[in-house]
């Protein structure tokens, strides 16, 4: 089986649009190439036959961006949902564009936002801020006994060991 590289694609672009992400470095082999070498627009790579395709992207020509859609938690940002769902705060701009707000927007628990792909270099991350056991710190609260959020200046304690320099 073979496909064409579409403009701006990596292996990992490709194997994804193919239906396994993982399979980038059998790619690389197959044609003999570096996992990370810049690809021309138009070639034609070996794919392994057991790649399993995703025919609606490999048919229509043009590289289509591979999305999901995450649900917020309460208190979750936009640099944790990059953490979380790609495995690399960098990505934070990335992810604000694809979703038209801006990096630092207060996000609304429940709204959904649009997730990229996560590199194939960075899914170790992503599966383990996936396991539902891994909440990011920002979804954490402590509350007092009458269930009040305690959070701000009026709750941050500082030691007896504190100085001032």
């Amino acid at each position: 089986m073979t496909t064409k590289v579409l403009y701006g694609e990596t292996l990992a672009d490709i194997a994804a649009r193919l239906g396994n992400a993982a399979a980038a470095y059998d790619i690389a082999l197959l044609n003999n190439i570096g996992i990370t070498d810049d690809l021309v627009a138009g070639t034609i790579l070996i794919v392994p036959d057991a790649i399993k395709k995703n025919t609606a992207a490999f048919n229509s020509g043009v590289a289509k961006p591979l999305t999901n859609e995450v649900k917020v938690l309460k208190n979750q940002t936009v640099s944790d949902l990059a953490v979380q769902y790609l495995g690399d705060a960098e990505r934070v701009v990335e992810l604000a564009a694809l979703n038209n707000i801006s990096t630092t927007e207060m996000l609304i628990p429940g709204q959904m936002i649009k997730m990229p792909v996560a590199d194939i270099q960075k899914q170790r991350i992503v599966t383990v801020f996936n396991n539902p056991a891994t909440a990011p710190a920002s979804y954490y609260q402590e509350t007092n006994d009458q269930g009040e959020v305690l959070e701000g200046i009026g709750y941050w304690i500082i030691q007896d060991d504190f100085k001032v320099s």
